[in-house]
């Protein structure tokens, strides 16, 4: 074999490490949103459940904090450095809780757990820089 045919087929192994690169970034891609999907009819069917059986029967005087918005940020934390997951997901609780005790519902809750997972890419990018780069602003 001549040298070229050897480039040949390193552009191949290249062109096909790239294309199981792509295929397993996608699929993570889909399984998040199929994820946010599903949790979001969950919440949409509870909330209109809900409504239907406390009917009649008073507001409640707290809101606890929403398992599916909870489940969202546990989602979200999953995709963060590991380093800095234990803080993030002790601050996603926090806030999540604070959320509940200011009584706001469990769909503000969950639009909140959706904003961050929105987020989730530039703030892993940001916690992925280096340390003297973090602060700085483009």
């Amino acid at each position: 074999m001549s040298s070229g045919g050897a480039s040949f087929y390193g552009h191949v192994r290249d062109v096909a490490l790239s294309r199981a690169r792509r295929n397993v970034v996608v699929s993570v891609l889909v399984s998040v949103l199929v994820a946010l999907v599903v949790k979001f009819v969950d919440v949409i069917v509870s909330s209109v459940l809900g409504r239907i059986l406390n009917r009649g029967r008073g507001r409640f005087t707290r809101v606890m904090p929403s398992r599916a918005a909870g489940r969202v940020l546990a989602g979200v934390v999953q995709m963060l450095p590991a380093g800095d997951r234990a803080r993030y997901g002790e601050e996603f609780a926090a806030e999540l809780d604070e959320l509940a005790a200011a009584g706001l519902s469990r769909r503000v809750q969950l639009g909140y757990a959706l904003r961050q997972a929105g987020r989730v890419w530039s703030l892993r990018a940001a916690l992925r820089a280096p340390a003297s780069t973090r602060g700085r602003s483009r």
